[in-house]
């Protein structure tokens, strides 16, 4: 996992990323350094305009490659709801505006309130030197890629949901030569009262998290226990679908819910170990193989297991109200039974384990 790792004394320990005060802090450190941007190709920016109005709505970013190709850039925080699925619609409901425009509507329309008066070209000479483009080749380029709607398509987000990695890693497959995507996040950290950035690009042709040129990851059996370890909700969900006890049924999918609820959330990554006489789901911390809590099912019962060690370590806040849930089994502590009030109090768990409280 990308991340800035720490010593305290002669512990080691993943910082946490801070939290962005809103989407105007991300689009700034975009605008001041597109640069830091890692995109397919690495080509060079050389303008950025904010807030450029095309159609019904306004691009977060319209900028352009060094060729003359426009790049539209959208920003979005991951608590945002439009960042799993609706950004997507919303960069190419502003690329499909683009497409067929000409230079001069650039200019005199789109972004006309940005040059006041200048053409394009004497706007990036004027801030970025008259060195930066060879003039006729980028106005011709750009004609061109305007002309055929062959632009440069970038989100960034402080983290990206999984159901964003999955949209945008179809959309690469099934977009030609005249699309290129970019799926980017920009982490955020404070280091001694310096903030920090961390931009990594996320390869959308492979799920967040895993490594690469691995693809899913394979069933895996336990020796000790002979239970078989599969990624995903699907094998819990399975119990529940054989189950002929339907409140059984029910609690087992709404824990699966919730568990599919951390993962879309990017708090963790879930698993499932089903052995033949218990199952078990495994909501995992991103950056470590640990779980706060597992819910479990086994003698036609259902009941979270705590990691109490866990929870201690990564999520010290969020323990009084997860301890304050009512026990299921007589005499522990550690095993709780399965309420609304549970899941969310371990949903802000993995939200304070993730730096996201």
């Amino acid at each position: 996992m990308t991340g800035i790792w720490r010593k305290d004394g002669d512990k080691w320990s993943l910082a946490r990323p801070s939290d962005y005060q809103d989407e105007n802090e991300l689009h700034d450190r975009i605008v001041e350094a597109p640069e830091m941007l890692p995109l397919s190709g690495q080509p060079e920016i050389v303008a950025k305009y904010r807030e450029v109005p095309l159609g019904g709505g306004s691009a977060d970013v319209l900028a352009f490659e060094a060729s003359g190709r426009p790049v539209v850039i959208e920003v979005k925080l991951s608590k945002n709801p439009e960042a799993k699925r609706a950004v997507v619609a919303q960069t190419l409901a502003y690329a499909a505006w683009l497409h067929g425009a000409t230079i001069a509507d650039l200019e005199g329309g789109i972004l006309g309130r940005h040059l006041a008066g200048k053409s394009l070209t004497d706007d990036i000479e004027e801030t970025h030197g008259e060195e930066t483009i060879e003039r006729e080749e980028f106005h011709d380029a750009l004609a061109t890629d305007l002309d055929r709607g062959s632009f440069r398509l970038v989100i960034v987000l402080d983290d990206a949901p999984t159901q964003l990695v999955r949209l945008m890693g179809y959309l690469e497959t099934i977009t030609t030569d005249q699309i290129t995507v970019d799926l980017v996040t920009v982490t955020a950290y404070e280091v001694n009262g310096t903030q920090i950035l961390v931009p990594q690009r996320i390869d959308p042709g492979r799920e967040p998290e895993l490594e690469p040129d691995k693809g899913t990851e394979r069933p895996r059996r336990s020796r000790r226990t002979g239970s078989v370890t599969t990624q995903g909700s699907g094998a819990f969900l399975e119990v529940a679908a054989e189950s002929t006890d339907e409140e059984l049924a029910e609690l087992l999918r709404r824990c699966a819910d919730w568990a599919d609820g951390l993962e879309e959330e990017g708090l963790a990554r879930v698993y499932t170990a089903r052995g033949s006489v218990y199952t078990s789901l495994q909501p995992r911390l991103l950056n470590e193989k640990a779980s706060l809590a597992n819910p479990q099912t086994s003698s036609g019962r259902a009941y979270v297991t705590l990691n109490p060690t866990v929870i201690e370590r990564r999520a010290p806040t969020s323990l009084a109200a997860i301890e304050q849930a009512p026990n299921a089994k007589e005499g522990t502590g550690s095993t709780k039974a399965i309420t609304s009030e549970l899941l969310a109090a371990l949903t802000q768990a993995y939200r304070e384990a993730a730096g996201k409280d």
